[in-house]
Formats: C-alpha cells, structure tokens, sequence
C-alpha cells in the first residue's frame, strides 16, 4: 500500500499551492470579448479575440487568457500543453459561457467559466463522452477549478483514459465546480492521482433529451470511480431524484466496478434519500479492487450507506478502512461488507440505521468492528448486538442533526471514546485529531480550547 493512503486535506492544500505558483511564470496575457475579431492581436483589452477557440490555437506554456463575460456559442478543443510550471489557463472574468471543453493536453487550467449545456449526443462512445460533457479531459496536471456546469448531454467533467487505471491520465485537480442536471454522472474519474474536492453535485440525470440511443445502463450517480492514488474529499452530493426522470435509474452518490484502489474519501457529503437508493456502490468486475478509505463523512441514504461487497465469483474486496463517519436513516445495513476482508469499521456514528430489522454492519469474512455508537431516536433497541467498546443505544448528543450540525455538545459521550487509530487527522470541519485524552466517536472532534468558552465551527448546509 503506498504512502498515498496517508495524505489528508493537508496535502490538498499543498496541492493547489503548488499549482498556484506554477502559473507564475507567464509568457502572455490574451484577451477575448462578444465585440472582438479574431483577425486582432488579443494582447489588450481594446483589441481581444472573439472566440475562445483561437485563444485555444493561440496560447502556449505559460499564456493566460482572460475570457470576458458574455456568451460565446461554440465547444472549445485544447490540444496543445502547457509544461510544469508554466500552464495554460483559460480564465473567466464575469459570466462567460460556452458549450464546454474538450482537452487533450497536459498543464490546462479551465477556471470559473459557465456551461450552461453541450452538444445532443447519440450512443454510447468515447466521441459521445468528448462532445456531450461539460469539461472532457485527457491529459496530466491538469485543473478544472470554479466552473459551473449544467444541463451537459453526459458526464458534467470527465477525467478520461481508454485504460482507466493509465498512468497517462493523471494529478488532476478538479475543485470547486458546481454541476447540476449532468448526465449518468457528475464527475467521472479515470486515471492515477487526481484530487477531486469541494465540488457540488446534485440532480444528475440518466434520460437527458439530447442523449439518444442511451446504454441500456444508464443511471444518475453523483461521482463514479476507477483507477487508484486518489483524493475524494469535500464533495457535497444532494437531490438526485427519482422524480428527476430516472425511474429506473439505482442512484448512487458513488459508484465503481473497478479497477479502483488506494483511494481515500475525506470529509464528504452524501445524501440520497429516495427508497433503496446508496451511498456508496463497490464491486469488482475489473481487478483489482481494494484498499478504500471512507473517513470522516455524512451518509444520509435511504439503501446501504456503504456497500462494499462481491457478487457471486467476483474476487473479495479487502483492506478497506470505515473511520470517523456518521452514517443516518438508512433502512438497510448502513456498512455492508460482504467478500470484503481485512476491513475495519472503529469510530463511526449510526444514527436510525436498520430499521429495528438488521444490524448496522454486515459482514462475512475478518473484519475488524467496534467502538462505533449506534443510535435509534424512538428509543427501541437496535437489531443485531454490540461490538467490542460500542457505545449501544447511546445518544451522541449531537448540536442539531437536523440541520446539519453535526458538532457534540460538551456533555456528549461521544467525546474521548474513540480506538486510537493513526491516518485521520483532521475532522470532517478540519480540525486536528485528537483535542482531548483519545479520538471522538463520529466525523466531528469536540474542540478543547482551555480557559476558554468553547468556539464551534457553525456549518449549515454543509
């Protein structure tokens, strides 16, 4: 297992510091408005390009070009790269829009533009998926940060290899995008080593009309992964419906038949609340799958929380580590973990999982269960039995569930109950592990400030 199972927001921070001063070294500035003509220099302001597509032809390592708000009705192509430290970077200034980008290059930055739809696609191809989604990406180094994308024929951004585990699609950042009524999936990710954090997600679609001739599979998941060495952290996945259209979609904030491993997932967001629909979908028709990370997240699913398991003579699914999670009103086995061994489920917070019917994990094979809280509001006991240091039918006394405060009071057991693990470092706010004596049950570490009145990170609407 590589030491990328280690890395935390910390890392991301770096990350982008990283991509920040790489873009220093600037050979030209080039501008582009709704009044300008190609045939200009696009050095000034006074004299800008008209489409973004000669920006596109125009630019090499190291160019910035500044997009001027307005709508700019075309799909731009990049085929030429920036280099380590000089990117190309493609950057809004106001609302500027167009039908989306399609990248085959490395060292490209697509920063705060508007995609408010793509072109009608028909099948199912890799054509389909370059021409139908809102950023479609082959290439290294990349960043797609800051966008908001909706209404796309197919895949809101998709990080792209014919070979989903290729090293030749890889360290992509894709942060801070809002993507709204995509189709089959928000973001689609393939490759090595991408960060995917802070994006939001939410009424993905499996039945666009301008995507004819679907794959009789198609459905409407928030975040589907393949390949290994990523960050998935920070993401807010919401209100994928049925109702949308998808009446015979299985909706999954996130979903993988592999290849997927050595992934980490940190202080996301995940709420699917129509009957029987997921949090997490895992299985392995492609090799290997193994060694996920699911730590420090909220899990409100009406199906299984997590569903880490193998079908029939699918191989298992091993080493993978449910840490710090707060799992909510699922009807199902909150944690299943099926053909899954070598996994550990310790510190994490079930709240009216199972409806009294089933216990709050399944399992089948070694697996290492315990000091996690299980809680049923209407006071009735719990199916199934403890673990070793659960905190059975206990109340976390948590701030406001309801609304989205997922803080402990200072009275709550939850604090210091924790086993001693080694990896989660911040909490699900990002504040250092542990504050007392041990680690806290749940995604949020109670903060300790000594001699003073408790200060609370306040999130609502996380």
């Amino acid at each position: 297992m590589r030491m990328k199972r280690c890395i935390t927001k910390i890392s991301i921070i770096l990350f982008v510091q990283i991509f920040c001063i790489s873009g220093m070294a600037m050979a030209a500035t080039y501008y582009v408005s709704t009044t300008g003509n190609d045939a200009n220099s696009g050095t000034s302001r006074d004299k800008p390009f008209k489409t973004v597509q000669k920006l596109a032809d125009q630019m090499v390592a190291g160019d910035v070009g500044i997009v001027l708000a307005g709508t700019y009705p075309q799909r731009v192509s990049i085929s030429k790269s920036g280099k380590s430290g000089s990117l190309i970077t493609f950057k809004a200034e106001g609302t500027a829009s167009t039908y989306g980008f399609k990248i085959i290059a490395d060292y490209i930055r697509i920063d705060g533009f508007t995609i408010p739809s793509t072109p009608a696609v028909t099948g199912w191809t890799t054509t389909t998926r370059s021409t139908g989604s809102g950023v479609f990406l082959n290439g290294n180094y990349c960043e797609i940060v800051n966008n908001i994308i909706s209404n796309t024929s197919c895949i809101g951004i998709d990080i792209y290899n014919n070979s989903p585990d290729s090293s030749l699609t890889s360290h992509c950042l894709v942060q801070n995008n809002t993507i709204t009524r995509a189709g089959l999936c928000g973001i689609s990710i393939q490759g090595r080593n991408h960060i995917i954090n802070g994006n939001d997600i939410s009424h993905t679609l499996m039945a666009p009309a301008s995507w004819t001739n679907r794959p009789s599979g198609a459905d409407a998941d928030g975040i589907r992964f393949f390949g290994s060495g990523h960050i998935i952290s920070n993401n807010k996945i919401h209100d994928i419906f049925l109702s949308d259209g998808n009446t015979t979609a299985h909706i999954d904030c996130y979903q993988t038949w592999g290849p997927a491993y050595d992934i980490v997932f940190d202080s996301n967001y995940c709420s699917n609340t129509d009957n029987g629909m997921q949090g997490m979908l895992t299985e392995q028709v492609y090799s290997p799958v193994s060694d996920l990370t699911i730590q420090n997240s909220i899990f409100i699913t009406q199906g299984a929380c997590i569903n880490i398991s193998n079908k029939g003579t699918q191989p298992v699914i091993p080493n993978n580590k449910i840490l710090h999670n707060l799992f909510y009103k699922t009807g199902y086995y909150a944690v299943n973990l099926m053909g899954a061994p070598y996994s550990e489920v310790l510190n994490n917070l079930f709240i009216d999982c199972g409806d009294h019917q089933r216990s709050y994990v399944s399992t089948n094979t070694s697996t290492t269960i315990g000091y996690n809280c299980i809680f049923m509001t209407d006071g009735k006991m719990p199916a199934g039995s403890a673990y070793p240091n659960d905190l059975w039918q206990v109340d976390p006394k948590l701030v406001n569930l309801q609304n989205n405060d997922f803080n402990l009071q200072a009275t709550s057991p939850l604090i210091d109950a924790g086993k001693s693990i080694t990896g989660v470092i911040l909490d699900y706010y990002g504040r250092s592990r542990p504050q007392g004596k041990g680690l806290d049950i749940g995604p949020a570490e109670r903060p300790i400030i000594s001699g003073m009145e408790d200060i609370r990170i306040k999130v609502v609407n996380p």
